[in-house]
């Protein structure tokens, strides 16, 4: 198997899979100058070193440069790990985490801030924070 073609996207332009996918079905993406509209569209590196592919691929009429390139990575890494795409993803992920460690940590919370309440961690006069109410499970 090769690479989905909104996979691709995703990794080579930092979108997400949504964002690729509703792009590709827009019909704004160009495969050799024929419309490409579906985001499972397998690609595969070409072998032939000597035949250039770098004017394959276009983005609302513009040239998506270095495709190729994030193409060949991400097909030797499937390779590697035996095909499986979802070990690619959790992959690239770990290396994420590598790079950056504070993302280990990192937590979201979804809240609604109550009136008369600071969102801050630290208030100098005591006033009654978002945060301070979290932290106390409420």
């Amino acid at each position: 198997p090769g690479i989905r073609l909104s996979t691709l996207l995703c990794k080579h332009l930092g979108l997400s899979r949504r964002q690729s996918e509703r792009m590709i079905l827009a019909d704004r993406v160009t495969l050799f100058g024929k419309i490409c509209n579906s985001p499972a569209f397998q690609l595969r590196p070409n072998p032939d070193p000597n035949q250039n592919s770098s004017s394959a691929m276009k983005l609302d009429g513009k040239l998506v440069q270095g495709v190729d390139k994030t193409l060949k990575s991400m097909y030797l890494e499937q390779q590697k790990n035996g095909g499986d795409l979802t070990t690619l993803n959790e992959t690239s992920n770990e290396q994420k985490k590598k790079k950056n460690p504070s993302m280990q940590n990192t937590r979201v919370w979804l809240a609604n801030k109550m009136k008369g309440e600071l969102v801050t961690e630290h208030d100098p006069d005591g006033r009654p924070s978002m945060l301070q109410r979290l932290i106390r499970g409420g």
